[in-house]
């Protein structure tokens, strides 16, 4: 049975007509995963075993550095209870070797019959970060969030900043409030302030 768009005037094939889709998943060379709604690592594709080591069955937290540990939480709570459609956060994860890695992760909630059954999403390794742990300094910003806040010291707005950074508004968002908590003030200008009070910009 073909499946109907009326928004884009087209019928497509069934999903099943295209193969064995997990299998393609799986070999894709791009880290894949899928979490129980109890966070419990339900299933990893060749990619992210190859990055994390074999964690299914584990908690997704346990491949994280702690200091990632609140804002993948967070993230995970707001897809569970289904506010939200996707979300994408940055982490440092713990490579098989032990490194660390920076990493974003993007992913959205999966459904099962009404209610959420867990979440599905992927993972883009940023090779050129230099992996930020909690405890390094009195103020911990990710690269990402250190990229944010050096533009907001030049004054950029919000779309300014997606531009430059090749990102959605709402991430820029994300990250502006991430980096107000670090700081521990309410609004851009006060960051700003706070920035150059601490050396930061």
């Amino acid at each position: 049975m073909s499946i109907d768009d009326p928004a884009k005037g087209v019928r497509t094939r069934p999903l099943r007509e295209l193969g064995d889709i997990f299998d393609a998943l799986e070999r894709l060379p791009v880290p894949i995963f899928a979490i129980d709604r109890d966070m419990t690592i339900r299933w990893l594709n060749g990619a992210s075993r190859e990055l994390v080591g074999d964690h299914e069955g584990d908690r997704f937290t346990d491949v994280l550095e702690p200091g990632s540990v609140p804002v993948a939480n967070r993230a995970f709570a707001q897809k569970i209870v289904g506010n939200v459609a996707f979300t994408e956060y940055e982490v440092t994860l713990r490579k098989r070797d032990g490194t660390l890695v920076r990493a974003e992760i993007s992913s959205v909630p999966v459904r099962g019959g009404r209610s959420i059954a867990g979440v599905f999403g992927l993972v883009a390794i940023d090779q050129h970060a230099t992996p930020t742990r909690a405890a390094d300094a009195e103020v911990s910003l990710t690269p990402r969030q250190a990229q944010v806040l050096h533009l907001l010291a030049r004054g950029c707005s919000t779309e300014q900043m997606a531009d430059e950074l090749g990102v959605a508004n709402d991430t820029i968002r994300n990250h502006v409030r991430a980096v107000l908590r670090r700081l521990g003030v309410h609004s851009r200008l006060e960051a700003v302030i706070e920035a150059h009070e601490r050396h930061l910009v």
